[in-house]
């Protein structure tokens, strides 16, 4: 289980996986046939699923996530702050009744 820590909230992540560096901008040839690289640096960008939790626990996840946030863990070459998207809330059926699982996003800034 990958771990993670965000604002000092540790991630109980079922999953999370990196997919490709996003960059914006792209390279062209000037006059003189000399390349200029009009991109911006590549960001990094990870998808993951949480353990199912309770409402209370989603509910503090979401809170803890919003805005930019610093993002550590052994998931990472090296810490980042990113900007936390909730993709997706499913509920998985419980004894006690429902869990939630969030599918969470997390891009670079």
């Amino acid at each position: 289980m990958p771990f993670l820590a965000a604002n000092g909230l540790t991630l109980d992540m079922v999953s999370l996986r990196q997919r490709e560096r996003v960059t914006r901008g792209e390279l062209v040839r000037a006059f003189d046939n000399t390349l200029l690289d009009g991109r911006d640096a590549g960001r990094r960008e990870w998808e993951g699923d949480t353990r199912p939790l309770t409402s209370a626990e989603a509910a503090a996840y979401v809170a803890a996530l919003a805005g930019d946030v610093p993002l550590t863990g052994d998931a990472l070459v090296s810490p980042a702050t990113v900007n936390v998207t909730v993709r997706d809330r499913s509920f998985e059926r419980v004894k006690n009744g429902f869990e939630v699982v969030l599918s969470l996003t997390f891009q670079e800034v």
